[in-house]
């Protein structure tokens, strides 16, 4: 097979945003995996603080359009039970927690991004990656998303006095495609 990882090195620090940018099969989408243990590296040396939480929202979630599932039960989904008021709370930090109750298929795009972000919150994580966020987002959906991943990075208790929610400033490693990149990293830094 081909090498896609070769001499990669990233170190990410309280309050920083990390973009890693390329073109389409580059490889940010293989080393997120890496980092974040979902795959392996033959070779590869990964460290990570010992007990470091992370909250990760992927490019794209197949769920089967058959499957009757509510928001709510979608963020419920997993090893460890959340409650319904945590759930509801970090609905509210991304801006849909009018959609609980309603059906993840009838999401549009900036709408199932946003509930991807709450789930990834609900660990409260030390580091948030999120792997071309405003992919499938309208313009104004971008805005708001990078908004978001500002503010956990910067706000004294991780989401900006928002509920309390969140930990110290938060960590983002992000990827975006070439033809973004600068208008993700500026946003990304303004706020």
């Amino acid at each position: 097979g081909r090498k896609i990882l070769d001499r990669v090195s990233i170190e990410v620090h309280a309050g920083e945003v990390v973009t890693v940018v390329g073109p389409n099969g580059a490889g940010k989408t293989t080393l997120l995996k890496v980092l974040l243990g979902i795959r392996s590296c033959p070779a590869s040396r990964v460290w990570r603080k010992p007990g470091i939480r992370m909250g990760y929202v992927p490019q794209n979630i197949p769920i089967d359009p058959v499957m009757p599932m509510t928001v709510g039960r979608f963020l419920n989904l997993g090893v460890e039970k959340k409650t319904d008021s945590s759930i509801r709370e970090a609905l509210e930090l991304t801006g849909v927690a009018h959609l609980y109750q309603y059906p993840v298929h009838g999401l549009s795009g900036g709408e199932f991004k946003r509930m991807v972000l709450a789930r990834a919150m609900l660990g409260r994580p030390d580091v948030l990656v999120l792997d071309e966020p405003v992919q499938g987002v309208d313009y104004a959906g971008e805005l708001e998303l990078y908004r978001l991943i500002g503010t956990y990075t910067t706000a004294p208790d991780g989401m900006g006095g928002m509920g309390g929610f969140g930990a110290p400033p938060g960590k983002a490693v992000t990827t975006a495609p070439l033809a973004q990149a600068t208008f993700a990293a500026d946003l990304l830094t303004d706020f």
